[in-house]
């Protein structure tokens, strides 16, 4: 009897033991933190992203994650963000779910389910408008297994002092290269083309204190800067052509991947390439003649670095740009193609070149006639970069 009392007792108690641990096995886990603008490193927290002062007017780029570090699905992931009147909340992202309230002072994301460790990615902008003490608050829920979540706090002092101001990088490029085609009034129906050499100076506004900040201003998900031409003196087959005073050449530069929210992806500040374009506002002076363009010429490239040493190509649109006086009168004359290089550009000239042409037909008759033609010759070569 005391036998079977004590089998019985062992395999209660291992019941239990098996029970216990299968509760244990299924309890939800979760971490959530935030990562660094400069790299993939991750916070243990939240608050470790939110700054303990901030200037007025000042910009930050949170960028957080939720991980599910349980072995059972969480379902209905949800993130709150509420902030104090002395933040603004904008520029929600994620990459799984979506930000169901995109608020001033609140954000709310719907994850949706994380399964095993699964996480969804997030970021917002945080914006200092007001001093004083503010508090950020992070708010985590879910089901799955018991319900469960997780709350911080995370308290900023805004300062009323302004924001250092954004940096301004100028750019000069002394040795430029243009290819420019002109057609109409008198300079007839066939396009002239004018090759132009001389110095660029461009400006890249940052977003922020140092060069290289950037925001996604237009909600893209890509960083961008603004730029501008501030000076252009091109000259060659008696041709002279400078910038519009009365009209800004500005443009942009924006990355082509953003791994780094808040930087330019762009060589020298990180890995990565960036598209750019400039709408252009010149004067050419030609043939006596001085000449303006009312709308703008948009060139374009593809750009490895900044400063830029690449090609920048007008493409050229379905009715060419007529070009003005600077009274306003048009002038019949037409702008058809416009190449600015602004890497190094070879110039090779061959004195004595000579050719083998055959035509045949017409006049000529049937049988091909040989024509030896001498002469000299001369060819661009337009490098991608600093070096020929």
């Amino acid at each position: 009897m005391k036998n079977a009392l004590s089998r019985t007792l062992v395999a209660l108690g291992t019941l239990l033991l098996l029970i216990s641990g299968t509760a244990l096995a299924q309890t939800p886990a979760f971490t959530a933190g935030s990562r660094g603008q400069a790299g993939p490193e991750k916070a243990a927290q939240l608050c470790g992203g939110i700054p303990q002062t901030m200037q007025m007017g000042q910009n930050l780029n949170f960028n957080g994650f939720i991980q599910n570090t349980g072995n059972i699905p969480l379902n209905n992931v949800v993130l709150t963000v509420t902030v104090t009147n002395q933040l603004v909340l904008s520029n929600y992202t994620t990459d799984r779910g979506a930000w169901a309230i995109q608020q001033p002072q609140q954000g709310r994301l719907e994850a949706g389910t994380l399964q095993p460790q699964e996480q969804v990615n997030f970021s917002f902008r945080l914006t200092a408008v007001a001093p004083g003490g503010a508090t950020t608050t992070f708010n985590i829920s879910f089901q799955g297994g018991p319900p469960g979540g997780q709350e911080e706090q995370c308290t900023t002092v805004v300062e009323d002092v302004p924001p250092p101001p954004n940096a301004v990088e100028h750019d000069v490029l002394e040795a430029t290269t243009a290819l420019v085609q002109l057609v109409g009034g008198p300079l007839g129906d066939e396009p002239v083309p004018f090759i132009l050499r001389g110095r660029a100076e461009i400006d890249v506004f940052f977003e922020g204190p140092q060069e290289g900040d950037a925001q996604d201003d237009d909600d893209n998900g890509l960083d961008e800067v603004e730029t501008e031409i501030v000076a252009l003196s091109l000259t060659g087959g008696g041709a002279t052509l400078t910038l519009n005073p009365r009209q800004a050449s500005r443009g942009q530069i924006e990355e082509l991947e953003n791994n780094h929210p808040g930087w330019l992806d762009l060589d020298p500040f990180h890995d990565g390439d960036a598209s750019s374009f400039f709408d252009v506002f010149f004067e050419i002076e030609v043939g006596g003649l001085r000449l303006q363009n009312q709308e703008e010429l948009r060139i374009e490239a593809t750009i490895r670095e900044k400063p830029p040493f690449e090609r920048y190509v007008h493409l050229i649109p379905a009715n060419p740009i007529e070009l003005f006086t600077p009274q306003g009168a048009p002038t019949g004359i037409f702008i058809v193609k416009a190449i600015h290089n602004t890497g190094i550009v070879e110039v090779d000239i061959m004195e004595q070149t000579t050719a083998l042409v055959q035509l045949v037909g017409g006049p000529l008759g049937n049988q091909p006639v040989p024509f030896i033609l001498r002469g000299s010759a001369e060819a661009h070569v337009f490098f991608e970069g600093r070096q020929e």
